[in-house]
């Protein structure tokens, strides 16, 4: 984007999707809970230390009922926990307890396990705008509201998150617009995204003004969602829009909301026909192996949504490329290891792939 003589109003435009993120090693979380007998007093330090984790890694607060959930899969993701503390004063029981866990399954539990709500299961979503206007002062956020606004509408929850260095922000959104799946993982690691809306966006002052001599700006704004775990692109669009106003920082802030507004409702349009998954298979020795396990696909996600499967059976491999539409990627994973025959071992889950294995 070049700059004029005339007033311009840029930004740079980052969205996160939050969900899961991979991190190494262990995590320890600390919990306090209270109540009538011992055992039950740990219990409630255990779901007060999942719970305050969870919402480290996932930026939201999550219910009693589905950390419950989770300690159903403990044995997944729990690793350890140690009991500080457990005193009785009075009737009361209370204790204080570490609990060490398994970042990685740790996310994927939850996401796998997420409570139902009107969301349809979509991702939390975070919002990172920096805005500047050349030769003029900084406005308030103008581009951020418009598509906070367009995703809310959407049915997703959004969250708030700045990479407070301008200089790094310019950086990772042209390393992803280079296509860089490090920079998109860099993303992923530091806030847990699923999936990243990035671009960029100005607001130029019309020569002539407008009616009455009201300051007459256009915007045009363009967004790029891609997979925080391949950097591939799920969905583009550029929206344009103008304003007018009493000064220019008045209406070069409404032409940047209305060309963020445009450019993401089309984002959005792209993103609700679903997500690819890509999906690998090892070990399968047999021809009636994928078959059947073709067929199993076709029933979660729907035929139309499924893929020729491509079958090397010289080296025991199939793959398949798939569009999940009210379903993630943890929730095919954990259908295909629930089959009776032939009997799979997931090894891998992220927001866009599955690696698998087939055991029996």
């Amino acid at each position: 984007m070049t700059s004029r003589t005339l007033p311009v109003v840029s930004l740079l435009l980052l969205v996160c999707f939050t969900c899961s993120a991979h991190a190494a090693g262990t995590r320890t979380f600390s919990g306090e809970g209270q109540a009538l007998t011992r055992d039950a007093a740990i219990h409630s330090a255990v779901v007060a230390a999942l719970k305050e984790g969870a919402r480290g890694m996932t930026g939201r607060v999550h219910k009693v009922e589905e950390v419950e959930q989770w300690l159903q899969q403990a044995d997944e993701f729990i690793l350890g926990q140690r009991v500080g503390e457990c005193n009785k004063r009075g009737g009361t029981f209370t204790a204080l307890v570490d609990v060490d866990v398994d970042p990685d399954e740790f996310r994927g539990v939850i996401l796998a396990t997420k409570t139902p709500d009107t969301t349809g299961g979509k991702s939390l979503v975070m919002v990172i705008i920096s805005e500047q206007i050349i030769r003029l002062p900084a406005p308030d956020p103008a581009a951020e509201t418009a598509v906070k606004q367009a995703f809310l509408t959407d049915g997703y929850e959004v969250l708030n998150a700045q990479i407070n260095d301008a200089n790094r922000e310019r950086e990772t959104v042209r390393a992803l617009e280079r296509g860089d799946a490090a920079a998109a993982k860099a993303l992923r690691d530091e806030y847990g995204c699923d999936m990243i809306v990035y671009g960029e966006a100005f607001a130029e002052e019309v020569r002539g003004g407008g009616q009455y001599f009201a300051n007459r700006f256009t915007g045009t704004c363009e967004l790029h969602a891609v997979m925080s775990d391949t950097a591939r692109e799920l969905a583009a669009a550029t929206g344009t829009g103008a304003a007018e106003g009493e000064s220019p920082i008045q209406a070069g802030k409404l032409a940047l909301k209305n060309a963020g507004g445009k450019s993401a409702a089309s984002v959005l349009a792209m993103l609700r026909r679903g997500t690819p998954v890509h999906i690998v298979m090892n070990k399968v020795a047999y021809f009636g192996t994928a078959t059947t396990i073709t067929d199993e696909l076709k029933r979660l996600v729907g035929e139309s949504s499924v893929q020729r499967p491509r079958l090397d059976l010289q080296n025991q491999t199939v793959t398949w490329d798939i569009t999940c539409k009210g379903v993630t990627a943890y929730d095919i994973a954990a259908a295909l290891e629930q089959l009776a025959r032939p009997r799979i071992q997931i090894l891998e889950v992220s927001g866009q792939k599955i690696v698998a294995q087939v055991t029996g």
